[in-house]
C-alpha cells in the first residue's frame, strides 16, 4: 500500500492540535514536518517522566504495508506512538533542550535518518531548520506545524509500562497505570500444536475442542454462524475492535486474527483498562495459520490480568 505522506502528516497534525481529543492535556505537540519522504513529529508529553523533555518520532509511511485508511493509520500514530508512552534513547545534542528521538517500529536508527536529525538535535535548532525549510519550498518538504516551540506550558509528569492505558482518578488529577501480563498460550487444532499470543487485554481461557469458523475478515455481522465458536478472521478490512465487537456480538466463544505479515505490536485503537469479554488472539506463523483455516475445533488455554497501581 502507498501512503500518501503529505495527507497522513497533515491528519497526524490536526488530530495532535485538536483541543478537544481525550489527550489534549497529555500532549503537547510542538512540529510536524515531512522531508525526503519521512515524517518528522516532536511533541511533550504529561505521561513520561520529564514532561519537560522534548520527544521525537520519525515515521516512514514506506514500511507501512497494510491496507488501512489514512486517517485510521494517523489515529494510531497519535495514540501509540505519541500517547503511549516509548523508550526515547537517541539524542544527538547534550543541551538542555536537547529533543530525544526514536524511529516507529525499529530499535535501531538507521544512518540516513542521523544524518537528518543532527539538524533537529535541539529544540533551537529544530526551530531554525523549518524556518528555512519553509523558506526554501523544497520539493517535497512540508512545515505542517511550527517552527515555533515557545509558550509550552507541560507539566512534569510520570512514567509507565508498555501495553499501558491511562485513566483519571478523582483525587486531585491522579491517574492509574493499566498494565497486562499474560501466561505463555497452549494451544492445539484437533490435535496440533499451533502458535498463538493473547492481544493486549485479552481474558483468558481454557477452552476444549471449541468448533472454529472462518470469517473473512471478520468485520460484518451474520456472515458465518459464528455462536459458540472461535472465529478465525485474516488482518485488515477494519480494526482489531470492530472485529472483537462483531465477534462478541455474535456470540462467539472467541476470536484469532490472523495475519500474513509478522504482528509485532498488535494494539487497541483505543487504550483499554480492562479485560476482553471473550478471548482475543492473534496467530502470524504460516503453519498454524493454515490449521486454522482448515481445522475443525480449538484447545487453547492461557492467562490474563490487568494490574492497576496509582501514577
Amino acid at each position: 500500500m502507498t501512503v500518501e505522506t503529505r495527507a497522513l502528516a497533515g491528519h497526524v497534525t490536526r488530530i495532535a492540535s485538536d483541543a478537544g481529543s481525550a489527550f489534549s492535556d497529555d500532549i503537547s505537540l510542538l512540529a510536524c514536518w515531512v522531508e525526503q519522504g519521512l515524517i518528522f513529529i516532536v511533541f511533550r508529553s504529561n505521561l513520561m517522566w520529564d514532561a519537560r523533555r522534548a520527544l521525537g518520532i520519525v515515521y516512514d509511511p514506506a514500511n507501512q504495508a497494510r491496507n488501512i485508511d489514512v486517517e485510521e493509520l494517523a489515529f494510531e500514530i497519535y495514540e501509540y506512538d505519541m500517547v503511549e508512552p516509548h523508550l526515547y534513547t537517541t539524542a544527538f545534542s547534550t543541551e538542555h533542550d536537547a529533543i530525544h528521538w526514536r524511529v516507529v517500529g525499529s530499535s535501531e536508527m538507521p544512518a540516513r535518518f542521523e544524518r537528518l536529525l543532527t539538524r533537529a538535535a535541539t529544540e533551537e535548532s529544530t526551530e531554525e531548520h523549518l524556518r528555512r525549510l519553509a523558506a526554501a519550498s523544497i520539493a517535497g518538504t512540508t512545515v505542517l506545524s511550527g517552527p515555533s516551540f515557545t509558550g509550552s506550558d507541560a507539566q512534569p509528569g510520570r512514567n509507565s509500562t508498555e501495553h499501558g492505558s491511562f485513566s483519571p482518578l478523582p483525587e486531585a488529577g491522579l491517574k492509574t497505570r493499566f498494565s497486562y501480563v499474560a501466561s505463555a498460550v497452549d494451544a492445539s487444532v484437533d490435535g496440533t500444536p499451533v502458535s498463538l499470543r493473547p492481544f493486549p487485554f485479552s481474558t483468558g481461557t481454557d477452552s476444549v475442542s471449541v468448533p472454529l469458523t472462518v470469517s473473512g475478515d471478520g468485520c460484518h455481522a451474520g456472515r458465518a454462524n459464528t455462536g459458540g465458536t472461535f472465529v478465525v478472521g485474516y488482518r485488515s478490512g477494519c480494526s482489531f475492535e470492530q472485529k472483537y465487537d462483531v465477534a462478541r456480538r455474535e456470540g462467539a466463544a472467541g476470536l484469532v486474527i490472523t495475519s500474513d505479515e509478522r504482528l509485532t505490536d498488535a494494539r487497541w485503537q483505543s487504550p483499554r483498562i480492562d479485560l476482553t469479554e471473550i478471548p482475543v488472539l492473534v496467530c502470524d506463523e504460516p503453519e498454524s495459520i493454515r490449521l486454522l483455516v482448515n481445522g475443525r475445533a480449538l484447545s487453547v488455554s492461557f492467562h490474563g490480568q490487568v494490574n492497576s497501581s496509582p501514577m
